[in-house]
């Protein structure tokens, strides 16, 4: 440690980042010291960026990341935090195995690594608890140290954390649902640039969560992140011309967006957002919506969208209870219509 810099953390710490730990001074730009700051900001001194980079200068830091370091593997020793170890044994005693073994594991594997004497980045511990045991409410000792983890990233204008925090809020998994700060989380990420952020804010005034419904500011973010690729907002911008919401009704319009979701998802996208591209494809092909009804291909996709919004009520997204159901009520109106048009061949023997 030199005045407050961790130079060995940080060594192990660019080999996993960006592949290498010596640049040339063309590389060293303000984005790369920006990017370069966000990632090891728990190994830097000072208060704010400005701070903590121009202490790092101070000290030699151009220079060094200038020069060869040797063989630096993540996995390099180094000290034990004493204050880390105890908080993550304490956050392990708190829970059940049994009721989350996916946060367990992550807690023992950072424990272990930690008595190991072996580096462990708080973000990655964080990132893999907020992915962790979504089919349960965190515990309240798991959701204080994410939340503490996520604010102390705001600080440093992480727009990202800004957005997973406000994902905490809208779905209550963070012990408590409050819209409103949801809401307040998504406007700060969005500003700052983050696409997804900008397409929850489109379904918060979609449906008038915490704020009035405005179809306006829905389409607009939607629309945001529909230039981003997102199918989520584009299949959303499809509702709205399906049932005339700010635009005009347009029953094609909303079928060929629908369409063109199918067309374009990709086997990453499928589990995420395919079951709700395939429901609305099922109901344009049942009802006749912009397109001739065909109800062997609306069984299709009523078929796969239960199955994927089985797998993501399986995974912990409890917001799609109803249409799952609706998926499995419209397969029964469609399959008595598929067998009411089946030719009688009672004169067969």
């Amino acid at each position: 440690m030199t005045n407050g810099i961790d130079f060995n953390a940080i060594a192990a710490g660019l080999v996993k980042e960006y592949g290498k730990d010596t640049f040339s001074e063309a590389e060293l730009t303000d984005d790369f010291y920006s990017d370069f700051y966000f990632k090891f900001q728990e190994f830097l001194p000072g208060n704010n960026p400005r701070e903590a980079l121009e202490a790092f200068w101070l000290n030699g830091g151009k220079e060094w990341l200038m020069t060869s370091k040797g063989d630096n593997d993540p996995d390099t020793e180094g000290t034990i935090d004493p204050a880390l170890l105890r908080r993550y044994c304490e956050m392990r005693n708190a829970i059940t195995l049994a009721q989350y073994p996916e946060t367990s594991k992550i807690l023992m594997d950072a424990i272990r690594d930690l008595q190991q004497e072996k580096l462990v980045f708080e973000d990655d511990v964080v990132s893999e608890l907020f992915e962790a045991d979504q089919t349960e409410v965190m515990h309240p000792a798991i959701a204080e140290y994410v939340e503490g983890r996520l604010l102390a990233a705001m600080e440093c204008y992480n727009m990202d954390a800004a957005c997973d925090l406000g994902s905490l809020y809208y779905t209550g998994r963070i012990g408590k649902q409050d819209f409103a700060r949801a809401v307040e989380l998504y406007k700060m990420a969005a500003e700052g640039g983050q696409r997804q952020a900008a397409e929850n804010l489109g379904y918060c005034y979609y449906y008038g969560r915490s704020v009035e419904k405005d179809y306006e500011k829905a389409f607009h973010y939607f629309a945001l992140g529909a230039f981003d690729g997102h199918l989520i907002s584009l299949y959303k911008i499809g509702d709205m011309y399906r049932y005339g919401l700010y635009v005009a009704r347009n029953e094609k319009e909303a079928f060929y967006i629908y369409n063109h979701c199918c067309n374009t998802m990709t086997e990453e996208a499928l589990p995420r957002c395919g079951a709700d591209v395939f429901i609305r494809m099922g109901d344009c092909l049942f009802e006749g919506i912009g397109v001739a009804r065909d109800y062997r291909a609306a069984m299709y996709y009523y078929q796969n969208a239960e199955r994927l919004f089985y797998d993501r009520l399986m995974s912990g997204d409890s917001m799609i209870q109803k249409q799952y159901e609706k998926c499995i009520e419209r397969q029964s109106e469609v399959r008595k219509l598929l067998q009411d048009m089946i030719p009688d061949y009672n004169w067969t023997k």
